[in-house]
């Protein structure tokens, strides 16, 4: 689904945190040209939610209750997900940066970067999704 000019950017949180869910969410919904369309902490929940919501930008843990956010990213980007895909964890290593980019992901952020730099983050990898 392309995003309509002037909309909010549409954000998906996944993350088996809900409180790094539950406050990145909130700052999300704190920016005018962005909305958080929904948290889960599961794969299967995202699945669900990007089907459901369409979202421009995934924010995404590596580690989850069901699997695997780096396999998940790669798999979904396979099937043909447009989303652009943001990992944020707490597991900041070489092999995570690699399997990361290798899955498409547009950038690794580590749990307890600053919001505003999270922010940056989720416009620019939609930014960059959107370009012609």
């Amino acid at each position: 689904m392309d995003h309509p000019a002037g909309s909010p950017l549409r954000v998906l949180i996944v993350d088996d945190v809900r409180a790094v869910a539950g406050a990145l969410a909130m700052v999300v919904d704190l920016e005018a040209d962005m909305t958080c369309v929904g948290t889960t902490d599961t794969i299967a929940g995202a699945r669900e939610r990007i089907t459901e919501d369409a979202p421009d930008v995934i924010v995404m843990d590596v580690y989850l209750a069901d699997g695997d956010g780096l396999e998940a990213t790669a798999a979904m980007k396979a099937e043909g997900l447009t989303a652009a895909v943001l990992i944020l964890t707490s597991a900041i290593e070489p092999a995570v940066l690699r399997r990361a980019a290798e899955a498409g992901a547009f950038e690794v952020l580590a749990k307890g970067t600053g919001f505003a730099v999270i922010l940056d983050a989720i416009r620019r990898g939609a930014r960059d999704r959107l370009l012609p």
